[in-house]
């Protein structure tokens, strides 16, 4: 079983620092960091190969929140 964890949230509030922080933990040093941003293509190949792998991830946002901020902030 493999894990995702997504972490959300405007520009500038942590969750880089966040990430990095958890993944000095023990706990979580095996998963992969991905940051997902308006440049990342939006089909169901790449979700699929993010979601749905034999391995542990963080997200550093993902394409619903994407979509929200790249509104906000234009």
């Amino acid at each position: 079983m493999s894990y995702n964890i997504i972490v959300e949230g405007p520009n500038n509030t942590g969750k880089s620092t966040f990430i990095r922080k958890l993944v000095s933990d023990p706990l979580f040093n095996s998963f992969e960091v991905e940051h997902v941003d308006s440049q990342a293509p939006n089909d169901y190949e790449f979700h699929d190969r993010l979601l749905f792998q034999d391995k542990d991830f963080i997200f550093d946002r993902f394409y619903i929140g994407e979509t929200i901020y790249s509104e906000i902030y234009g």
